[in-house]
């Protein structure tokens, strides 16, 4: 058990990277579009046991425009990562206006 804490220890640290640096390195938008969407909905049903059952309640739905960039992260241990974040119009338009 003593020397399990320490190998715990150490493991911990060695996770604790720092953010050194962030950028955009690709974009995509996806247009307004009319979908479906589905909840579901408890109704009274006097046949059952319960008294209750869960009923789909499906319905269409507008969803908005989405604007999103691709940023890639760098970590000082050498380590980097990309995420895809949706940003405002504003920031997306003028990373395209940078890169063409």
């Amino acid at each position: 058990m003593k020397r399990f804490i320490p190998v715990l220890f150490i493991l911990f640290l060695c996770g604790c990277a720092t953010q050194i640096d962030e950028y955009p390195i690709d974009a995509r938008y996806t247009e307004a579009y009319q979908g479906i969407e589905t909840t579901y909905d408890y109704e009274l049903d006097i046949f059952s046991e319960e008294g209750f059952k869960k009923m789909p309640n499906t319905h269409s739905k507008m969803f908005p425009a989405k604007y999103e960039l691709q940023y890639r992260i760098k970590y000082d241990d050498g380590t980097s990562k990309t995420e895809w974040r949706t940003v405002a119009r504003d920031e997306y338009e003028a990373f395209i206006g940078e890169n063409k």
